[in-house]
Formats: C-alpha cells, sequence, structure tokens
C-alpha cells in the first residue's frame, strides 16, 4: 500500500524553515492547505522550537488549531483553551549549571518560562552582533527584554528551554562540548546557536504526549520539518517527511523530501498525504 492511500490523522508541522518561508510568513497556499485539513477533522499540530508568546501571530491567523507543541517538546498547549496541558522544565540547579557553561561567552541568551520568552544581550550589542536581525521582529514583539536574565539569583529558576546564539564560532564548539556532558538534550537548529530542554525531553516526546491524549497512534501520524530537532518527531511518525531545505541527516530518514519553505513544501506534504 502506497503513503498516499493510507490514513492518517494528524500532521506535526515544524514552524520556522518549514510551514514559514524566509519571510517568517505563512504563504496562502499553506494556509489553505492547513485551514482545509482542519476543516475535515484532522489535526494540524504546529510542534516548533519557539515559545508560546514566539507562536501567538501564528495562533491568530489559525483560530481553528487545538494544540501546539512548543519549546521544542517542553510545552504541550492547548490552543483553544489558551492553557498548558503538560509541561517540562530543569530544575533550579540544572539552570544554573547551564548558565554557568557560557559565564564570560559572548552570547545572546533565552530562556523559557511560563509561556515566554527571557532575553539578555550582552551590554552594547545588538541581534546584528549574533546574525539574528532577520528575527528582529519576532524578538522585538514576542520575548520579555530581561537584562537581569544572567544574574546569580536568576540563575536558579526551573526554565524550562535555553537557547544561545554566539558570535564566537570557537565558543559555541565549546559551549557544546560542555553541554554534551550534562544530563540535558541538545541540539543546533541555527549556524551559531544551541538548544536545550531537559534531559530526554524532544519534539518527539511531544508527540507522544499528544498521542497519548488524543488516543492517535504514531502511524497515523505526519511530522515534517528541516532541522536537527526535528529529527525526533519524524522518528516518531508514521510517515516522516523532509523539506527540501532540510538538514542531509533528516532527508535520510526522511520517505519524501518536499519543496522548500520557498515553494510550499509543507502546503504540498498537507494537500498530498492529508487531505
Amino acid at each position: 500500500m502506497t503513503d498516499l492511500k493510507k490514513s492518517y490523522s494528524l500532521i506535526a508541522v515544524d514552524l520556522d524553515g518549514t510551514l514559514l518561508n524566509s519571510s517568517l510568513t505563512v504563504s496562502p497556499r499553506a494556509e489553505r492547505a492547513v485551514k482545509e485539513a482542519m476543516k475535515r477533522g484532522k489535526e494540524v499540530v504546529f510542534c516548533t522550537g519557539r515559545s508560546i508568546s514566539e507562536m501567538n501571530r501564528y495562533l491568530r491567523q489559525f483560530p481553528e488549531l487545538h494544540y501546539a507543541i512548543a519549546e521544542a517538546g517542553s510545552c504541550l498547549y492547548d490552543v483553544r483553551e489558551q492553557r498548558v496541558l503538560e509541561q517540562k522544565s530543569f530544575t533550579a540547579e540544572e539552570s544554573e549549571t547551564i548558565f554557568n557553561v557560557v559565564d564570560g561567552m559572548d552570547v545572546m541568551a533565552t530562556a523559557y518560562l511560563n509561556g515566554l520568552t527571557y532575553t539578555c544581550l550582552p551590554e552594547g550589542t545588538d541581534l546584528a552582533h549574533f546574525s539574528m536581525m532577520h528575527f528582529k521582529e519576532t524578538f522585538e514583539e514576542s520575548t520579555v527584554w530581561s537584562p537581569e536574565l544572567l544574574r546569580p539569583e536568576n540563575r536558579r529558576t526551573a526554565y524550562s528551554k535555553f537557547v544561545f546564539f554566539f558570535a564566537d564560532p570557537e565558543e559555541r564548539v565549546r559551549a557544546l562540548q560542555e553541554f554534551w556532558k550534562l544530563p540535558l538534550s541538545a541540539a543546533v537548529c541555527y549556524f551559531n546557536n544551541i538548544e536545550l530542554t531537559p534531559q530526554g525531553v524532544d519534539k518527539g516526546t511531544g508527540m507522544e504526549m499528544l498521542s497519548r491524549r488524543l488516543g492517535i497512534p504514531p502511524e497515523e501520524m505526519i511530522a515534517i520539518g528541516d532541522s536537527e530537532n526535528d529529527l525526533p518527531m519524524l522518528r516518531r511518525a508514521g510517515l516522516p517527511l523532509a523539506m527540501g531545505n532540510a538538514i542531509p541527516e533528516l532527508k535520510k530518514i526522511a520517505a519524501h523530501t518536499l519543496p522548500d519553505c520557498n515553494h510550499d513544501g509543507a502546503a504540498e506534504a498537507i494537500e498530498r498525504f492529508l487531505l
């Protein structure tokens, strides 16, 4: 039996580099595909490394959406009821250890807590220093700018996720080597960042949480993405799909590779395999 003839109930869709094009918008074709799938009773789930606050503009665009897996699997969110269903977090001691690793490095730190992203830029620097101007509007509209984030009294907080952006590639490599020694999950999702979630927590475990809650078996799930943190969700899906702009590792495990994010690969996935 071909993939086209199988019955799928749910598609987990990454945002950046997948549903979103390089302008960080959803194309008209992708918007139609998502809304048509939901109209037919299918579950379309945003599965992203973003916090809830960083997703807000896209959640408003799709008010029919029911569930989102946020913070790279740390948070399962009910969009309609606007409440967190399940949340995985670091301990306060683990958070402090993570901050200590990057102490003295030239980093832009982001930490996730209660659905919000707290961002700290080193004094006297800007987003351009960390090659993040592309996300300037996202940061300005959806993050809490917190110069106090790196202060000792704020390090011992049970954050749910961290992302560090590095100006120096060598410092990034050193930090990644130190993070690999700790009991946590680390992924690289952008050329100059490191994403950290609690040990054993990733987009795949987020899908497992949703699978149990909805009673939908993995073989009825589709997953599509482009970066390293999408690998776990593709491995757990009955139909793993990669974007044309995906990393090679993702394409290797995908059943199909679709067009890139600027040519409606996510829309084509929904049209071909869910509608």
